[in-house]
């Protein structure tokens, strides 16, 4: 009976030491099985994770410099909103510049304006040529500005012939006068000569 006690126990304490012994190898698969997912877990970090972070980066770079490439844009077209509105409010001004010194000689436009003011004044007109334009001068100065020569006589009363003379050199366009002569023509009618200069610009 003793016997038989004693050999129940041994195979209950066998079966005790066994079954610890699988809960052992089970906590140790549960733990080999943790590492191995933090393992997976840092290489997926590395190979995906880290390109991913590496793409925003580059993204969040890109912003920036469009950010930065957008507000110089919107400077830069204020800037040129503040031009225009300076350049309307003197845009009657440089008109009148370009009048007073075109960029061409324009020469039918001059003659032209002196034949107007002429018939205005009732002079007859006997005498009107203008030089020749030396566009590509042997020697240059530097300077944009030319000039031609400009002859014109006029005939008719002195009071006439001084307001042609008065109105020739108020002219919109720039005019040197280098010489004027004036003696009597014929009876009450004079005649008066004016020579001078004609200037433009050329670039």
């Amino acid at each position: 009976m003793k016997e038989k006690l004693t050999f129940e126990l041994k195979k209950i304490k066998k079966e005790f030491v066994h079954l610890l012994e699988r809960q052992g190898k089970q906590k140790v698969i549960l733990y080999l099985y943790v590492i191995f997912s933090l393992i997976a877990i840092s290489i997926f970090g590395a190979f995906a994770i880290g390109p991913t972070l590496a793409t925003i980066s580059e993204l969040r770079k890109e912003k920036e410099d469009a950010q930065l490439t957008l507000d110089q844009l919107i400077t830069k077209n204020q800037s040129l909103q503040k031009l225009g509105a300076q350049y309307e409010t003197i845009s009657d001004q440089i008109d009148s510049v370009y009048t007073a010194i075109p960029t061409s000689p324009r020469i039918p436009e001059l003659t032209r304006k002196i034949e107007v003011i002429a018939n205005k004044n009732n002079l007859t007109i006997d005498n009107l040529n203008t030089g020749s334009i030396e566009i590509f001068p042997a020697k240059r100065s530097g300077s944009p500005l030319f000039s031609y020569s400009i002859n014109v006589t006029v005939i008719g009363t002195e009071s006439d012939i001084n307001s042609f003379i008065q109105e020739f050199i108020n002219f919109d366009r720039i005019l040197s006068i280098d010489k004027i002569s004036s003696g009597e023509f014929e009876r009450s009618l004079f005649s008066a000569t004016i020579t001078g200069r004609a200037f433009f610009i050329k670039g």
